[in-house]
């Protein structure tokens, strides 16, 4: 996965983007599991309200997921996020629950 965006002028934050590779192994209608890791950088106003400064993001983490019913999925979503020059980090779970139609 690749992603960049730019901005119209030179008080906003340029050349933002991420590169990752994310790793899936699942059973069709049974279950997933995948490992993910991303690193970029990053307008760090985005991130902790701080001036605009670019900052450098290392991200990974692992996922689960099971199909309850045929048209029923619970997945769980466990990430770390290293901000290393704000000296701060982001543990990030979430638990998602998708019906399809």
């Amino acid at each position: 996965m690749l992603g960049k965006a730019t901005f119209n002028t030179i008080s906003e934050t340029e050349d933002v983007h991420s590169f990752g590779l994310k790793i899936i192994y699942y059973s069709e209608q049974k279950y997933s599991f995948s490992i993910f890791g991303y690193k970029g950088k990053e307008a760090s106003q985005g991130v902790v309200g701080r001036s605009s400064e670019m900052i450098d993001t290392l991200s990974g983490g692992i996922t689960g997921s099971v199909f309850l019913a045929s048209n029923l999925k619970g997945e769980i979503i466990l990430d770390h996020t290293d901000y290393d020059q704000l000296n701060n980090q982001f543990q990030t779970t979430t638990l998602n629950l998708t019906w399809m139609l």
